[in-house]
């Protein structure tokens, strides 16, 4: 049973590094959120002002924070 990982900050320099090491291995299920518009449907959309996105959290195993 692989473990649900979320990246905050998963574009940027630390994060997309983390990313790519972590998705080559089958432990992990690999999500990821940033300011920036992704395609990729790993790709999450958080307001973490917000309350209601702020409960999509509970969802992940892990949660990395590598915002600026």
């Amino acid at each position: 049973m692989s473990r649900s990982v979320l990246i905050l900050g998963g574009t940027g320099f630390l994060g997309s590094a983390l990313r790519r090491e972590l998705e080559n291995d089958p432990e992990y299920e690999v999500f990821f959120s940033s300011t920036s518009k992704d395609e990729d449907s790993h790709h999450i959309t958080l307001d973490l002002l917000n309350a209601t996105d702020g409960m999509k959290l509970r969802n992940f195993d892990i949660i990395i924070n590598l915002t600026g």
